[in-house]
């Protein structure tokens, strides 16, 4: 993995527990690093297949939160985008999945 990519899973992996926690996506995407919101959804949504804004109303409308450093509903990288799993080293969130 290139170190541009692993930086970039630590990103969203610091932006995925912030919007978690419920925090706005916008500073969620400054504090993780992103140079805007839309360059976090456009990353967010390539990674784990939903957009930031969904995750967020999925997670909070969740009775659980998330743990710390696990990831929910994530274990497989996404195949589509030509070495775009070895960049998100995860498979999309899907609701209702533990």
């Amino acid at each position: 993995m290139a170190p541009g990519d692993y930086q970039r899973q630590l990103r969203l992996r610091a932006a995925r527990r912030l919007i978690a926690q419920g925090r706005p996506i916008g500073a969620a995407a400054a504090q993780a690093g992103f140079s805007d919101q839309s360059h976090l959804t456009r990353w967010f949504i390539r990674c784990y297949g939903i957009t930031p804004g969904g995750y967020q109303r999925a997670t909070l409308a969740s009775p659980r939160p998330e743990p710390e450093g696990v990831a929910v509903g994530v274990a497989e990288p996404r195949a589509a985008g030509g070495g775009l799993a070895e960049r998100c080293d995860v498979r999309p969130w899907q609701p209702g999945r533990p």
